[in-house]
């Protein structure tokens, strides 16, 4: 069972890793066996995984800047409601989500983020050099995961 003061301290420590905005700080988040589910994207498991795409999204929205409206927890279960302010190539994008965490040792273990794409989706398909940018870091990411894997 996760206590109230956990719950302050993990969002405290939400907080201070989207502002810092590397995947490192992020990856202090993640549980392992993490589990991500967000519009967009295909469900993701595992931390490696989940670091790459939210390298994806730093890749793509540099420096967000993050502020949390108010949040709510219950047990091992967190709700945050945030906005990501910041720029995707040359617009400006405002993302209003709302993060459904579970927690396990105050580690994200499952979490869905819930948000209308549509901001970023626009600002990405007005840009297509982006695209391409995306496109390049994902298939490295899989050269990668080719060469590292046991063959």
């Amino acid at each position: 069972m996760t206590t109230d003061l956990q719950q302050t301290e993990f969002v405290a420590r939400f907080e201070a890793a989207w502002k810092a905005g590397t995947t490192e700080a992020l990856a202090t988040l993640l549980h392992p066996d993490v589990h991500l589910v967000q519009p967009l994207a295909p469900a993701l498991r595992g931390r490696t995984r989940a670091l790459h795409a939210l390298g994806n999204f730093l890749a793509l929205m540099p420096a967000p800047r993050i502020r949390i409206h108010r949040w709510s927890a219950a047990n091992q279960f967190v709700l945050i409601e945030l906005s990501f302010h910041g720029t995707v190539g040359r617009l400006p994008v405002q993302l209003d989500i709302v993060d459904s965490v579970e927690l396990i040792d105050g580690l994200i273990v499952n979490r869905t983020a819930y948000f209308n794409p549509a901001p970023l989706v626009r600002a990405v398909l007005t840009q297509p050099w982006l695209l391409w940018r995306l496109l390049k870091r994902a298939v490295a990411f899989r050269q990668r995961a080719w060469r590292s894997a046991p063959h």
